[in-house]
């Protein structure tokens, strides 16, 4: 135990180094309160002081330390603590627990620095202890300790100490380790309450509060305590972009097109002008994007443009003008058909017309340029064209049924021809429609074989129709096979319903 003995001396001598050194400072002032009460569960071991002995838990016994501290400055105290509770002594093998009181006078150093949470300490003295069955003895205290604060008067402390015996004889000597809290009291002393409000540090970044802009973020000094986060000179405090290297003229805020502008405050940030950052061709003061005469100089109240610029003559200003190098009375423009729309918004700029400007010559609502039949008038909904007469629909409808083909093939039987005629004479009255023939079958058979049967007899019946002069252009067949069933393939009736030829009259522009 020498050499932890020759230690603890060591450095109970460097706290009171530290002390005298200390006491010459502005710092060395009194505590903030110079009286503090601390509490200790004590571990006491008093086996490995000795030799040829181990540290074992077994041997551990408990106690505890209430004591009482008198600060003479912020480095160098005075403490009596008071002991109480077991101990395993050497003549009964460690195996019985002894009862002890004790009661100790100690110098306490403190190594203080302005600001810090954790403050270590070492103390030294003299103890008196009073052991069951055993008569009053002497112990010299010895040992180092830190308190780490955890409120204005409060602190967590845990502490270590060699406690020697003056007689060798009697095998006393023990460590104790202790951990408690401490607590400051008495009455605050107004000029050392002052001192710790100037010492007082909330950030930890070494600079007072009283002196710190940021109080709760770590800084510097050269900014008053703040950091400066985007390492551009400009403390975080003062700085309108923190996070964003920037320029100190602009309080710390980049300028990307280098116009003098901030880019938050640039309306146009990656390009370099004059009008709220914005490029300003004809140095009016109205910005190009907010400019409508971006090339004249103006005036703001006309956008940009100077307050009167007609340049076509026509009385229309230019700003106003819908087509301002064409002379027009139209907001500006000519209305080259007469018919009262201007050729800017005129569809059919040289065909007079009523229609948005357009002709529509059947006079059914549909003009001219989108009318299936401009010269038949016709009904808006069928793209201008007549609509389909209830005798058509009839005659298509019985051709659906009434075309015929050999079983299992595309063949048209003979008793089709006379609908398939009636069908052509409808395409011969109405050279303004397009057929579309489709195909059907029931669900009888493999999928694949319906689709290509039903392909194959549509385009029978458009082979048909061609044979009676109808062109081919107007034409057109598909094959649905089973997919569009109109009655239930679950019956001969409905697979019969199913098994049909449809024909569909449409108008295409």
């Amino acid at each position: 135990m020498r050499p932890l003995l020759q230690l603890l001396v060591a450095l109970f001598l460097l706290c009171i180094v530290n002390t005298m050194s200390a006491q010459d400072t502005e710092v060395a002032k009194s505590p903030l309160r110079s009286n503090s009460l601390s509490g200790h569960v004590l571990f006491i071991d008093h086996k490995s002081p000795m030799e040829d002995e181990k540290f074992g838990f077994d041997e551990i016994t408990n106690g505890l330390e209430f004591a009482y501290h008198r600060y003479f400055n912020n480095f160098l105290g005075a403490r009596i603590p008071f002991k109480a509770g077991l101990m395993r002594v050497p003549e009964e093998s460690f195996d019985n627990k002894r009862t002890f009181v004790g009661l100790d006078a100690t110098l306490e150093a403190r190594l203080f620095k302005e600001g810090a949470r954790i403050v270590p300490y070492a103390f030294a003295g003299i103890g008196g202890v009073m052991e069951r069955d055993e008569d009053f003895y002497t112990q010299l205290p010895l040992g180092l300790g830190f308190n780490i604060k955890i409120g204005p008067w409060g602190f967590i402390s845990a502490q270590a100490e060699y406690r020697m015996h003056l007689n060798d004889a009697l095998q006393r000597n023990n460590i104790q380790y202790g951990l408690g809290l401490s607590f400051l009291i008495g009455k605050a002393d107004p000029e050392a309450e002052e001192l710790d409000e100037l010492l007082t540090d909330s950030d930890g970044d070494g600079i007072p509060d009283v002196k710190d802009k940021c109080k709760d973020i770590p800084g510097v000094a050269a900014f008053r305590g703040c950091p400066d986060t985007d390492s551009d000179g400009i403390g975080d405090d003062l700085d309108k972009c923190p996070k964003v290297f920037g320029l100190k003229d602009l309080l710390g805020c980049p300028d990307s097109d280098g116009d003098g502008f901030a880019d938050m405050d640039d309306a146009c940030p990656d390009l370099a002008g004059t009008a709220a950052g914005c490029p300003d061709s004809d140095g009016d003061g109205v910005s190009d994007m907010d400019d409508k005469c971006p090339e004249v100089m103006g005036v703001s109240a006309k956008d940009g443009c100077p307050d009167i610029i007609d340049s076509d003559g026509d009385g229309v200003a230019d700003a106003e003008d819908d087509c301002p190098t064409i002379a027009g009375a139209m907001n500006g423009c000519p209305d080259s058909d007469g018919d009262g729309y201007s050729d800017a918004k005129d569809p059919c700029p040289n065909k007079s017309g009523t229609i948005g400007g357009c002709p529509d010559s059947d006079g059914d609502g549909v003009v001219d340029n989108k009318d299936a039949c401009p010269t038949i008038s016709g009904s808006p909904s069928n793209g201008g064209c007549p609509a389909v007469s209830s005798e058509i629909r009839s005659v298509l409808n019985y051709a659906m049924q009434a075309v015929l083909f050999e079983t299992g093939n595309a063949e048209l039987l003979s008793e089709s021809f006379p609908v398939l005629d009636q069908v052509a004479g409808i395409m011969v009255d109405n050279p303004y429609y397009q057929l579309k023939i489709s195909g059907h079958t029931d669900d009888v058979g493999n999928d694949n074989t319906n689709l290509r049967l039903s392909e194959k007899r549509a385009k029978s019946c458009l082979e048909y129709l061609v044979t009676k002069g109808i062109s081919k252009d107007r034409l057109s067949f598909i094959g649905y096979g089973e997919q569009k069933p109109i009655a239930d393939n679950g019956s001969s009736e409905g697979r019969r319903t199913n098994r049909r030829v449809q024909f569909e009259l449409l108008v295409e522009k």
